[in-house]
């Protein structure tokens, strides 16, 4: 008996044993329960961090302070012109204060070198270390890289172009004696938004192109410099030389300026002529749309799995 009960006893204990081992207790791991990032903002990761990688270099940020040197200049400019347009009896021939609004003395030289250092590690890093199989293994489109890539340099450039135009604007209308001038000149702060924006992105997307056409910074810096400065400084010696405004059809300075003088109805200087305003615009949409092109075909050509 006694020996029988021992084997029944070890019977059920084999068979209880049995039944745990059958019974999941712990499934290892934790189901995700957050929230999942919609499609179209996941380019606001790869932006959020290139801006943030590009803002804290050296030279951003000696760049971004030197943006305060055309401002003042352009502000203590703006209220002596002021005061002398008050202050002048009728018929003499000044100049409008507007004009330090326009294009503020220095910016497009400080938008074009944050554009030329930003826009140039934008893709051409990536291209060198091999990080287009670690973007596009994941659910992230051409789209979303291309606008992640693009907006940081925006960004910059863009603060470059507006912020100084617009607090000169703003001040010009403080310093207006009257709300009927007021109103006349409230016009400024929109050809003032406009063509900073303008601005910003005729330089921001060429540089990212020029990125994505090799895998050296160097290389990228001088095409996009040689496409600046090439065309600008040629041009305007033989438009010197010729009298003519078309030896600059092919500078995006030139291109910029003639739209600005078109937006804030600045006057030409005395013999001087300009291309049609037409012409500058058709230029500068054909550069950006043509860049953003460039961009898209080389990152549609990218392999995900390196061979």
């Amino acid at each position: 008996m006694s020996g029988a009960g021992s084997s029944s006893g070890k019977a059920q204990k084999v068979a209880r044993m049995a039944g745990k081992e059958g019974v999941i207790t712990d499934r290892g791991y934790q189901p995700y329960s957050g929230r999942y990032t919609p499609e179209a903002s996941r380019w606001k990761v790869i932006a959020a961090r290139m801006l943030k990688m590009s803002a804290r270099q050296w030279w951003a940020i000696l760049l971004l302070i030197a943006t305060i040197v055309p401002l003042l200049i352009s502000a203590v400019s703006m209220w002596i012109m002021s005061k002398l347009v008050a202050l002048a009896p009728p018929g003499v021939p000044l100049e409008s204060p507007d004009k330090y609004i326009m294009l503020p003395a220095g910016t497009m030289t400080i938008a074009f070198l944050l554009a030329l250092f930003a826009g140039a590690a934008q893709v051409a890093d990536d291209a060198r270390a091999g990080a287009f199989q670690f973007y596009f293994a994941r659910p992230v489109t051409r789209e979303q890289y291309l606008a992640g890539k693009v907006v940081p340099v925006l960004a910059l450039t863009m603060f470059v172009t507006l912020a100084p135009a617009l607090l000169l604007s703003f001040l010009r209308l403080a310093l207006l004696p009257s709300g009927a001038e007021l109103l006349h000149k409230l016009p400024l702060v929109g050809a003032t938004i406009i063509m900073g924006c303008v601005e910003a992105m005729a330089l921001a997307a060429p540089a990212v192109a020029f990125s994505s056409l090799s895998k050296r910074r160097s290389f990228v810096q001088g095409g996009f410099a040689t496409l600046y400065l090439l065309p600008w400084v040629v041009g305007a010696i033989f438009m010197k030389v010729s009298r003519s405004p078309w030896p600059g059809v092919l500078s995006i300075p030139e291109h910029l300026e003639n739209l600005a003088r078109f937006l804030y109805r600045m006057p030409l200087p005395d013999g001087q002529r300009a291309m049609p305003v037409w012409v500058s615009a058709l230029f500068l949409s054909a550069l950006v749309a043509g860049s953003l092109a460039l961009l898209r075909k080389r990152l549609a050509d990218v392999e995900v799995v390196a061979s």
